[in-house]
């Protein structure tokens, strides 16, 4: 009872956090209609209370509920005008450390198709002037899979991570793909160390040095102590398992001690044994590509999306996250999309992780956040997985 409790206030406190994302030409109507709603609501008290023997309505003194309602519509008004202004503000003050700290943004906060393209391309073309190592992926595929109208950029972080934007604008949506190579010697695997309390991937990144990172797992709702609920699978950090799969299946990706090596386990699978292979692990919620096919479900949304995928042979990680519930900047993509996407740059399987406000991803070079969570500012998770340099 007590976590239905929580879990229906949870998600009030989101619904009216996402009220807040309506327009205010929206927001103003939709109050007016509730002091409407509760004044008809009166009417019909009255029409209903009656004295004993008459046909004479009893007559409810109406001036006290009008200043009540006056009041209450007032002070809703202002408290959604005044969130409105804060997250505006918010986004603003993000937009403006990005284009300060990384030029990675180009193309990403700007809406002209042709201008992006100039700007996007110049980005490329001065990132492949500074290194001359051998691209971690196919981009040929890439663009022939997104198809004509996306426009992408590619960032080599350093020797072992390769990044690819890609905007387009109809269907609109914004994503971000990291590549890492795992066989370079100087990657390291990073996991939360501890499930107690949420906090942001920004702050995992930088207690934990990462150069890269991307969110986990939020549970059962957005609040920090919602728990995981249901979304519980193979958690291993240095070999120690700090949650483990016995029942509901969920796909993990376990890295070796030694090489890095990474290794699929898929849904309908239950392994819960520890050795050198499996030394880290790290849960996903369903398969999306597995053995190179794309595993159809329910959800076909265009929505925020984070996932993780690995090639055939385990040697490359495919870190993917869609920017969403954003409609004048991106509305997100389906899962088949992302599986479409990550097959053609050398993905063999991927699995889905938590989406929606908690998807972002983190690269240090680039100052930080570089995606738009939904809910603007980062939703704290309890799980977050990230790459670090020896």
């Amino acid at each position: 009872m007590i976590d239905f409790i929580t879990q229906t206030l949870d998600n009030l406190a989101v619904f009216f956090g996402r009220l807040v994302d309506l327009p205010v030409i929206f927001l103003i109507p939709a109050l007016i209609g509730v002091f409407i709603g509760l004044w008809l609501f009166i009417l019909l008290v009255q029409g209903l209370t009656r004295r004993k023997g008459s046909r004479r309505y009893e007559r409810i003194n109406n001036t006290p509920f009008f200043i009540v309602a006056s009041i209450l519509l007032a002070t809703l008004l202002a408290l959604f005008i005044d969130r409105k202004f804060n997250k505006i503000t918010r986004q603003v003050e993000q937009l403006d450390r990005k284009i300060f700290n990384t030029i990675n943004d180009i193309g990403i906060i700007d809406y002209n198709l042709k201008t992006t393209q100039n700007r996007l391309q110049k980005l490329t073309n001065d990132t492949l002037k500074i290194t001359q190592k051998p691209k971690l992926y196919d981009l040929q595929a890439l663009k022939q899979t997104l198809g004509n109208d996306a426009v992408v950029a590619e960032r080599n972080i350093n020797d072992a991570i390769d990044l690819i934007v890609v905007r387009n604008f109809d269907p609109l949506y914004a994503c971000f793909i990291a590549v890492v190579d795992l066989k370079n010697p100087s990657i390291k695997i990073a996991l939360t160390p501890q499930i107690k309390e949420k906090y942001s991937t920004s702050k995992f990144a930088l207690q934990n040095n990462c150069i890269l990172a991307i969110n986990g797992e939020a549970g059962r709702t957005p609040a920090a102590g919602s728990g995981l609920g249901p979304w519980v699978g193979n958690y291993v950090v240095d070999g120690k398992m700090l949650l483990k799969e016995a029942k509901n299946e969920r796909p993990f990706i376990g890295f070796d001690s030694l090489t890095n090596t990474a290794i699929y386990s898929p849904e309908p699978k239950i392994d819960l044994k520890i050795d050198r292979t499996k030394f880290n692990q790290i849960f996903g919620r369903f398969d999306i590509l597995l053995n190179g096919d794309f595993k159809e479900g329910d959800d076909q949304r265009h929505y925020a999306r984070t996932i993780m995928g690995i090639n055939e042979t385990g040697t490359k990680l495919y870190l993917m996250v869609v920017d969403g519930r954003q409609p004048q900047y991106s509305n997100g993509q389906t899962y088949e999309f992302c599986a479409n996407a990550l097959k053609s740059i050398g993905a063999y399987h991927a699995m889905a992780c938590d989406q929606g406000g908690s998807s972002c991803i983190y690269i240090e070079p680039l100052g930080g956040l570089i995606s738009r969570p939904a809910d603007v500012l980062e939703r704290d998770t309890y799980t977050h997985f990230g790459i670090k340099m020896k």
